[in-house]
């Protein structure tokens, strides 16, 4: 591909959950698309660049569309990155014809693509020639030497560009495209209508390209093996940290429970029994001995008092109790549940 600096193009990938026309199956605007008659095989080539003789891989391909124009396919490459260039001429080949349908005030040409039987998704591609779209797939390999081998400058930063141009959002997984039979662009046209141009990676002509670009799919296949036994250790660890996290908030809110329930049967113990010195929990209000419906008064937090023995208060739930205030002996009922052991630090 001659690259255009004015026009360079970027690619962003964004899941779509429908199907589009032409990629499930045909329709009246659908083009007739993968390896028609019209079609040529791919020719591989190597660009040399004037300056610095530096060579760059190249594959090419004709696709015959059905107005009877042309879609040029240029795919250029480093060695871990392959960008196609599709470029349409109409059969009359002018600017209100040979171009692409547009969105976002003609700054977007949107691309539905599918791998195999996959998913189908979406490229985005941004730029300033109408006829001209692009589609990237890269693999962000660790320490990766990016185009030293193809000797491209502007390769390297194709994926750089394309975040540049839709920041969070980057090209398409290059693996999968490697281990793709298929891979089918439908490409919108102007008017409505739109054209199904596919790549065969598995092609031995398309596979002397990749050869040529220094492309280690072994590489990556090992890359993205270790990365997903990387992300399912971690997420094995993360579960296994939760349910850790989990068993101990449940053995320290249990317990919480045990101790309450033995401190109120200790409580209920020393109501029963009497003659038991304790401390109020907290402030509450005091009835009388006889009558815990009738209210007299209040008991602060901490004080001491004594238990006297009365198991049928305990069994409605209050304890009859005594204690010293203003050197006066106050007599009358708290709740049980508010009554802890004297020796409770306070």
């Amino acid at each position: 591909m001659n690259w255009r600096v004015a026009g360079v193009v970027a690619a962003v990938v964004i899941a779509v959950g429908a199907a589009w026309i032409g990629l499930k199956g045909g329709g009246a605007n659908s083009g007739s698309g993968l390896f028609g008659s019209g079609d040529t095989a791919w020719e591989v080539a190597t660009d040399t660049d004037k300056l610095t003789g530096a060579k760059s891989p190249k594959a090419t391909l004709r696709h015959a569309t059905d107005d009877g124009g042309t879609i040029n396919v240029t795919a250029t490459c480093d060695s871990s990155t392959i960008a196609f260039d599709f470029e349409y001429h109409a059969k009359t080949d002018d600017d209100a014809h040979s171009a692409f349908e547009m969105q976002g005030e003609g700054q977007y040409i949107h691309i539905p693509y599918r791998i195999d039987s996959g998913e189908v998704q979406e490229v985005v591609s941004k730029a300033q020639y109408a006829n001209l779209a692009e589609a990237v797939f890269a693999y962000d390999l660790p320490n990766a030497s990016g185009p030293a081998q193809s000797g491209d400058p502007l390769m390297n930063g194709i994926a750089a560009m394309a975040t540049a141009f839709a920041p969070g959002l980057g090209p398409q997984d290059l693996r999968k495209f490697l281990h793709a039979n298929e891979v089918r662009f439908e490409l919108p046209l102007a008017g409505g209508k739109s054209e199904v141009v596919g790549v065969r990676p598995q092609d031995a002509a398309f596979q002397e390209f990749v050869a040529a670009c220094r492309i280690d799919l072994a590489a990556f296949d090992a890359d993205a093996g270790k990365k997903d036994a990387d992300a399912r250790a971690a997420a094995d660890q993360k579960a296994a940290d939760q349910a850790k996290a989990n068993l101990e908030a449940k053995q320290h809110d249990d317990a919480i429970v045990a101790a309450a329930q033995a401190r109120v049967v200790a409580m209920k113990n020393a109501c029963t029994t009497g003659g038991v010195t304790l401390r109020v929990l907290g402030g509450t209000t005091l009835s009388a001995p006889d009558n815990e419906a009738e209210n007299i008064g209040r008991v602060d937090y901490g004080q001491i008092i004594e238990t006297i023995a009365d198991p049928a208060a305990v069994a409605r739930g209050f304890c009859l109790i005594h204690f010293a205030r203003d050197g006066q002996d106050v007599k009358g009922m708290i709740l049980v549940g508010d009554l802890e052991p004297a020796s409770t630090s306070p």
